[in-house]
């Protein structure tokens, strides 16, 4: 996958294999994926030439380096921790703000060559890091947690205007980006303008109506709910321009087994009795929009579902029998929990989902306070585990951080921790949609 703006050492390109597309690893600022050392404890890259920041100045391979001891910082929020696990030193560095010698783990023998070293041999080394969150950088320019407001720019595209934190974006062609250099990516607009934090009902209608600067627009982060479906149902001209089909995400509730009283097993089992995956699909726009899950894999061929179910509840769950492992939790007379979710209207950790979760556990004698946050709020908290044991939230692949997911099509989870999930919801939806706005071209 691409992004128009920063570069990165290697990229993840949909290939046509067998009449199908599959991800493969390309080279994206490097020559290669890497070539390892005979223990593949140590990967080597080259920058490829030609490659220029948006201001005509050349990318270094001191400038990757910088970008990844960038995502380091604790000033800075994402970044998968893969990096920090397993570079040397990595587990211990603070990011360039407070240690600006950098890690010694990056080696830079030469403006275009890169020497990872790792703890231990990693194979899987260039489908990992570097992400997103670490494009290359140029020290001098960098401003903390400022610069997000202007990167500069290693791609196509570059900002020329950023209004209230992102909330409209403006994009223009970057003259110093070489189509030579860069087979990934593409610049077919001259201007792209972008717009966030809009309803999701706003933007849907938008598209619908395709007026105006929006007969041009698209969106890649919204999905249709149930008023949306019920007027495509009518219309076979919206109909055509609406994608659907199967997602690869799954909601589930996970536990911190840290905090009490998830580090009780027999807790963990009784929530995971007791959710009404019926009343967290409906919450979560009906059947056309989720469908009950009782793994973490997507029912889908291609990730390698295999039917089962740990915890065999039913689809309205099993009140009773979570009532009786609380007894035998030692909590023969229920317990309460907070549960953190998002204010957002987004059928996925919203309001409705967090309500169906609680009615659900209440039958089984767990009492649970709901905490909504707004959106921002909502992301700083549950990746917390000292302030939210419990909480929802959209999942994906694992992130491998002591934290909480919950749903992406219904569910929520208590806090973190990959030990005993309760799935609830196949993210995965059904007829979840296409969008075409938010982001709007010219």
């Amino acid at each position: 996958m691409a992004t128009s703006l920063p570069r990165l050492p290697h990229a993840h390109h949909p290939q046509p294999r067998g009449g199908r597309r599959r991800h493969q690893v390309v080279p994206d600022l490097a020559t290669d994926i890497g070539r390892p050392n005979k223990d593949a404890t140590e990967w080597t890259y080259t920058l490829k030439d030609g490659l220029k920041f948006e201001d005509g100045t050349p990318i270094t391979s001191a400038d990757v380096k910088y970008g990844i001891e960038r995502s380091f910082a604790a000033e800075l929020s994402g970044g998968a921790p893969y990096l920090r696990d397993w570079l040397i030193g990595g587990d211990t560095y603070q990011g360039p703000y407070k240690d600006p010698k950098g890690l010694a783990s990056i080696v830079t023998p030469d403006p275009k060559t890169l020497v990872f070293k790792l703890k231990k041999p990693e194979g899987e080394f260039p489908s990992s890091p570097p992400r997103h969150s670490s494009p290359p950088s140029p020290r001098a320019k960098d401003k903390g947690a400022k610069y997000e407001e202007h990167p500069v720019s290693s791609g196509p595209y570059k900002v020329v205007s950023n209004e209230n934190d992102g909330e409209r974006l403006v994009l223009e062609r970057n003259e110093h980006w070489d189509p030579e250099t860069d087979e990934e990516r593409k610049a077919y607009p001259d201007k792209i303008d972008v717009r966030s934090g809009l309803d999701e009902a706003v933007i849907n209608q938008r598209l619908a109506t395709s007026s105006g600067a929006d007969a041009a627009a698209i969106t890649t982060d919204t999905n249709l709910g149930p008023a949306e479906l019920a007027q495509i149902g009518s219309d076979k001209a919206l109909a055509a321009r609406v994608g659907t089909g199967h997602f690869g995400f799954t909601n589930y509730i996970a536990f911190n087994p840290k905090v009490k009283p998830f580090d009780n097993p027999k807790v963990r089992q009784a929530i995971s009795y007791a959710v009404n995956r019926t009343s967290v699909v409906n919450a979560a726009g009906g059947s056309a929009l989720a469908e009950p899950a009782t793994t973490f894999l997507p029912e889908q061929k291609a990730f390698g579902f295999t039917p089962y179910d740990h915890f065999p509840a039913g689809k309205t769950g099993n009140p009773e029998k979570a009532r009786q492992l609380l007894k035998e939790a030692g909590f023969p007379n229920g317990l309460t929990v907070t549960l953190l979710h998002s204010t957002a209207q987004n059928r996925t950790t919203s309001p409705e989902i967090a309500t169906a979760v609680q009615e659900a556990l209440g039958k089984a004698g767990i009492t649970v306070k709901l905490d909504g946050q707004e959106p921002n709020s909502f992301n700083e908290k549950r990746w917390s585990v000292k302030d939210a044991p419990a909480s929802s939230s959209p999942a994906g692949a694992p992130t491998g951080r002591p934290a909480a997911r919950s749903s992406r099509r219904s569910s929520t989870d208590a806090r973190s921790s990959p030990t005993a999930p309760t799935t609830t919801t196949r993210s995965s939806t059904t007829r979840r949609s296409t969008r075409r706005s938010t982001r709007s071209t010219s």
